[in-house]
């Protein structure tokens, strides 16, 4: 201790929180793309309360909460096993900590399909709630085309098509983790907090629609 000041702390606030990646199965799968196909025939459009540039945002119903009983569950209780720092930062936030993780104290509170055209995107942003996710269904292209693009010749870091997630490194400093999407993608899930700023490059290869669905959990009111 210095001659100087009388007291000293070390402040050390919680680290980065993550995400967690799962594939879906084909059960899971096959259930999400009928909520796809019944919002069609009644669709009812998110786009007023979304970011995205998208020309179409449609809401999903979770008939029977299947896809929450048997999928979202299971993340929330992976996630916070594997970032325990969140639950202390959700109670100074929420006044609400995270203990159970049933659908007793959790619901999910939106639900929503996104169709993406050639030249749309979606900018960096957040969401509302505690956890959000994002579902690829359909990626229409391969990643060696969207980089093929003439205009991006010579680029030394081209980004197109790209889901970005945006967040402070240890040092402070801006960092950015890539998924660069190919048609494998398909089925894959990220789970992530809602506050973890994320965004969509435009793609420009294909005419085809890129489909994903994405969601917000809260605690139940």
């Amino acid at each position: 201790m210095s001659e100087y000041f009388c007291n000293e702390r070390v402040m050390t606030p919680p680290s980065t929180a993550g995400w967690i990646e799962i594939t879906l199965n084909d059960e899971a799968y096959d259930r999400v793309e009928t909520y796809i196909k019944k919002s069609q025939e009644k669709p009812h459009s998110m786009k007023g309360g979304l970011a995205g540039n998208l020309s179409y945002s449609h809401s999903l119903e979770d008939e029977d909460d299947w896809f929450f009983n048997n999928v979202l569950q299971y993340c929330i209780k992976q996630y916070m096993d594997s970032f325990p720092p969140l639950r202390e930062v959700t109670y100074h936030l929420h006044r609400n900590p995270i203990g159970d993780v049933s659908s007793e104290h959790f619901e999910l509170s939106s639900f929503w399909v996104n169709y993406q055209q050639k030249h749309e995107f979606n900018p960096i942003h957040d969401h509302s709630g505690i956890f959000s996710f994002v579902l690829w269904n359909n990626i229409p292209y391969k990643y060696v085309d969207e980089i093929s693009q003439e205009f991006l010749g010579g680029c030394s870091r081209p980004e197109p098509a790209c889901f970005k997630f945006t967040y402070l490194s240890l040092l402070g400093e801006l960092e950015n983790y890539h998924y660069c999407h190919e048609d494998d993608m398909n089925k894959k899930l990220v789970f992530f907090p809602s506050r973890l700023r994320h965004s969509v490059n435009p793609f420009y290869s294909t005419d085809e629609v890129r489909v994903s669905v994405s969601g917000n959990i809260d605690f139940k009111k």
